[in-house]
């Protein structure tokens, strides 16, 4: 048995989304081949960031690179990972870039980073030492390979046909929101006009302010830190996985074996779970595009009572003209002006609070469907 396994050397790898691989070698061990997909997350703040740039560096070579989308997620995928060391750069304009050096990467882990304002760069470095070496049949690593390529092939249908559902989703939402947002710009052109006139009704608080901007910068600098830290706490992890498992020696056949059918079950499960997130997202897609409309709709409603409102105050307007003729001419009595100014100031009081009760429902329109 022991001659056996000393001429039967093979590096097996499984991971969670249903990717098996295997390279069998004799004598002189070479490194291990296998397709991952990982993820990576960016906030800012206490949001999601949007529009980073994502470059994955082997051996000073890019061998992947993406860029986040409106959840602040890219999924990346390395065709021929052979399990060495990676760095992870995290980049945007007007932010400062991170770079995780030293990183093992685990197939469908995510790795979280937090960018902050500022310029130049921030490396964090993971010291670990792997030698992926791992004893196991010549046999049993074919009957694997086979399973793992028609695991593979199932996996890959089910994303087309998620990946097919969910831009026609995003597309339709996408024309809601647009059409959305031409009625809000609507409302926003007449709420500027409004401000010009009644200026002197606000006052800027700037002090407190200043003092929020410091509060938001102080904020996503300690987000950063800790997106940083969490980032390098999982890959020192991942880094001590692989050390610790590559220190063991091999166990007999008949345990290799009983690990072996585990890991296929669990890449069964790795698989059947992606395809439930898949439509997961679909249904997601669906219920933002039903927000899309419901706040199209009500924005809609709330404009037509702005222009309600401005037809009521453009008569006012043309009152308070045919006042001050009368007034300047000499021509009213002064108790007879007093009275229709009285009702004229009455009637701008009256559309204030119309004003008023429509910008609250609007802001509670906005916050009810998320708008900013």
């Amino acid at each position: 048995m022991k001659t056996l396994l000393s001429i039967f050397l093979v590096f097996l790898c499984a991971n969670s989304s249903g990717t098996l691989n295997a390279t069998p070698t004799i004598q002189n061990i070479s490194p291990q081949h296998e397709k991952i997909s990982f993820t990576i997350s960016v906030m800012h703040v206490n949001s999601p960031f949007k529009g980073a740039n994502v470059e994955v560096f082997l051996k000073g070579a890019i061998v992947a690179r993406g860029t986040t989308n409106d959840v602040g997620t890219v999924r990346l995928e390395i065709a021929n990972y052979v399990h060495d060391a990676v760095n992870i750069r995290v980049s945007a304009a007007s932010y400062m870039s991170q770079e995780l050096q030293g990183v093992y990467l685990i197939s469908n882990r995510n790795y979280p980073f937090g960018l902050i304002k500022g310029e130049g760069l921030q490396i964090i470095q993971v010291e670990s030492e792997v030698n992926n070496i791992i004893e196991n049949s010549e046999e049993r690593q074919r009957e694997l390979e086979e399973q793992r390529a028609k695991l593979e092939t199932e996996r890959r249908a089910a994303e087309e046909r998620s990946q097919a559902a969910r831009e026609e989703a995003e597309r339709k939402r996408k024309e809601a929101a647009e059409q959305a947002q031409q009625t809000e710009n609507n409302i926003e052109e007449q709420r500027i006009a409004r401000e010009r006139e009644a200026k002197e009704r606000t006052e800027a608080d700037r002090t407190r302010q200043v003092e929020m901007q410091r509060l938001e910068a102080q904020q996503e600098q300690e987000r950063a830190q800790r997106s940083a830290a969490e980032a390098k706490r999982i890959a020192e992890a991942d880094a001590k996985k692989k050390e610790t498992e590559t220190q063991r020696s091999a166990k007999k056949e008949e345990k290799e074996a009983k690990e072996l059918a585990k890991k296929e079950k669990q890449a069964k499960k790795a698989a059947e779970k992606e395809k439930k997130e898949a439509l997961k997202a679909e249904k997601d897609a669906k219920k933002e595009l039903n927000k899309e409309k419901a706040y199209g709709k009500g924005a809609r409603k709330i404009e037509k009572q702005q222009n309600k409102i401005n037809a009521s105050r453009s008569k006012v307007k043309k009152e308070q003209e045919k006042l001050d003729k009368e007034i300047n001419k000499g021509k009213i009595p002064v108790e007879e002006a007093e009275t229709k100014q009285a009702k004229i100031k009455a009637k701008h009081a009256n559309l204030d609070a119309k004003q008023k009760g429509l910008e609250e429902k609007l802001i509670k329109l906005k916050r009810k469907y998320s708008k900013k």
